[in-house]
């Protein structure tokens, strides 16, 4: 390392298991912070400063070279069916809302892009053994971080809670604003 070197730093933390089929998915990790190098290594030890915290840290807590996270687009781009599950949250506890942080079990592997648009539905009841009730549409999230397999998304609206489990549909991408006909020139008038 040198001086002015940036490494993020992380703990990984619990394992995550799909919630239908309860294949492994990985390891949550949680983002600590990033950290800059203040000053030249000596006796294997060096100086860092912390640039920007997330998290308490702790010792033990580990280091990767930081990598600036792409932009995300404003508008999204791609198109087509993309079907799956709402893995977990990033905060521990049983359901979530807006404003908050979920994991997918679909990432760029499955055709998923940064900018993407999800509906979050819960599965409808069953009514009978051959019939069940509608799913329901409760909320809209988009694509911010995004790995092989799974991705991560943030809650832009809900009306209810979001639960493991819950089904994420990807939304088709706005249509493309046109941009309104000029006015025909008018005509001159001429004087009689």
């Amino acid at each position: 390392v040198k001086v002015g070197d940036r490494f993020t730093l992380f703990r990984p933390t619990t394992h995550m298991y799909h919630p239908v089929t309860r294949d492994y998915m990985g390891r949550m990790v949680v983002i600590l912070g990033v950290l800059e190098i203040a000053k030249e290594p000596g006796a294997g030890v060096t100086e860092a400063r912390i640039v920007r915290s997330f998290d308490a840290m702790a010792p033990g807590d580990l280091l990767k070279p930081f990598e600036m996270p792409p932009p995300v687009p404003a508008q999204q781009v791609t198109s087509g069916p993309v079907t799956g599950i709402v893995l977990d949250f990033k905060t521990p506890r049983q359901l979530t809302g807006q404003s908050e942080i979920v994991y997918l079990d679909k990432g760029e592997m499955d055709g998923v892009a940064l900018g993407d648009r999800f509906s979050v539905s819960h599965r409808g009841g069953r009514l009978s053994t051959t019939s069940r009730n509608p799913d329901q549409v409760v909320a809209e999230i988009k694509i911010i971080g995004l790995q092989a397999r799974t991705a991560t998304a943030y809650v832009l609206q809900s009306t209810d809670a979001i639960r493991r489990g819950d089904i994420i549909n990807r939304l088709p991408p706005p249509p493309p604003k046109t941009e309104p006909a000029a006015a025909p020139p008018k005509e001159r008038e001429t004087g009689k």
